[in-house]
């Protein structure tokens, strides 16, 4: 969500996963915002919303105004293990 007045609403998020990093649903580091994110499920391997964790390049961004409700943030990741091989053939 590296923008501006941005909504998430009545959404179904999920299946985020990243090989050697964190996933998430929903992130942003280099926005003012606000954000609306409202009624939605959001699921992700790693954090299932995020903000922050990267310098942002907009000079003196700070004020994101996320906002939050009734959504559901699955806490409980579900096991979609895939079938893996030691073997090199």
């Amino acid at each position: 969500m590296n923008s501006r007045h941005t909504a998430v609403i009545d959404s179904h998020l999920s299946d985020f996963k990243e090989v050697g990093a964190d996933s998430q649903a929903i992130a942003g580091w280099n926005s003012p915002g606000p954000f609306r994110i409202e009624n939605n499920y959001l699921e992700a391997a790693g954090e299932n919303v995020m903000f922050g964790g990267a310098d942002p390049a907009i000079p003196c961004v700070a004020d994101r105004r996320p906002c939050l409700s009734r959504s559901s943030l699955d806490g409980k990741k579900p096991l979609r293990a895939e079938k893996c091989s030691s073997s090199p053939h």
